[in-house]
């Protein structure tokens, strides 16, 4: 639904800071809008025009870009990944209009300037050298939580009683020490209003799931009926998002 191009034709407010520029020109082909906000990622390969002006070196990846409108208001954004040949970026703009498109800057500071901070720019925490230094995660998405440097259950979030969770500077680790049912894990079982059945959304997860004992045990990740996960009566009483183990022969949803 989404492309993007990149020149330098155009004449703009410029961020503090910002010496060069690409403009991305993201095109809503539908016959509705999007959403209000809306995260839309950003794809830069090391062919593109602007990759030249990235900063490259270290542990800063990307520390001297910012994405901002034509009257120079910083659009928050995420780093979410990096390689040597491309990186990706999420970016919260408003509504775009159906069958129109919505014209916004990349712009490039100086390779040793650090733009990253925990409010308009910012990255995945695992990319910092301190881990979450600059991730202002929750100022891009609807939903946005970190699990690393944790003490305790975040708040809105169970785990089942035949679950144990650990707590890292970097990660939680999820483990059943006995037996499973049908299903276990980490759960919301009242998630926020965003995952109702009127919205558009996407759920992305980060983490890494292994296996060990039998060989129908499972790990997903995602959205579920609430009913087929041990947390209603019903299969129209709502759903859960979390992480799950399944031990049987069939997924649900």
């Amino acid at each position: 639904i989404f492309l993007f191009t990149l020149n330098t034709s155009h004449a703009l407010s410029f961020p503090s800071g910002i010496t060069n520029y690409v403009a991305l020109n993201l095109s809503n082909s539908q016959s509705t809008a999007t959403p209000n906000p809306f995260q839309q990622m950003i794809n830069i390969t090391s062919s593109d025009s602007g990759w030249t002006y990235i900063n490259n070196t270290g542990n800063h990846f990307g520390q001297n870009v910012e994405f901002f409108y034509a009257n120079g208001t910083i659009i928050p954004s995420w780093l979410e990944n990096y390689t040597s040949t491309h990186a990706l970026w999420w970016v919260k703009v408003g509504s775009i209009a159906a069958s129109s498109k919505l014209t916004i800057y990349m712009g490039f500071a100086n390779k040793t300037t650090n733009l990253f901070n925990t409010a308009t720019t910012g990255e995945a925490p695992q990319l910092s050298p301190t881990y979450g230094e600059y991730d202002n995660g929750a100022n891009v998405f609807s939903y946005y939580q970190r699990w690393g440097g944790l003490t305790a259950l975040p708040t809105g979030w169970n785990l089942s009683t035949n679950m144990a969770i650990t707590y890292d500077s970097t990660y939680a680790s999820l483990t059943s020490p006995t037996a499973v049912g049908d299903s276990s894990g980490l759960y919301m079982p009242t998630p926020p209003s965003l995952f109702s059945t009127t919205s558009t959304w996407v759920l992305d997860w980060y983490g890494s799931m292994t296996q060990t004992g039998t060989s129908n045990t499972l790990w997903m990740a995602g959205l579920f009926d609430s009913a087929d996960f041990g947390t209603g009566t019903g299969p129209n009483n709502g759903y859960t998002v979390g992480v799950w183990q399944h031990n049987g022969n069939a997924f649900y949803n």
